[in-house]
């Protein structure tokens, strides 16, 4: 059983084999779900969370906890919490 988190997190994990003469490196990425972050009742019922990419107007996503629209094109670079992405806070997930 995975820990309670308050809204999606990214792991990096690698691994390095060595046997003195060679050696070999695997990477990957684990994304914890937290509770709260979409879905279940209200407000964010069935909206997605977000993932980067540019979202056209009036597309709904969720976001560490919280709904946001695009007010227009959004920059594929920021996240909704970001200053002039293009995002505009909905409302709280949890109330």
């Amino acid at each position: 059983t995975a820990p309670v988190t308050d809204y999606n997190l990214t792991y990096s994990i690698s691994l390095e084999a060595s046997d003195g003469e060679e050696s070999a490196v695997k990477s990957t990425q684990l994304k914890v779900i937290g509770e709260n972050t979409g879905g279940g009742d209200g407000i964010c019922a069935d909206i997605p969370e977000f993932e980067p990419g540019q979202y056209e107007p009036d597309a709904q996503v969720t976001y560490q906890g919280s709904l946001y629209e695009a007010e227009r094109w959004t920059d594929a670079e920021l996240t909704p919490a970001d200053p002039y992405s293009g995002w505009v806070w909905i409302g709280s997930c949890t109330e």
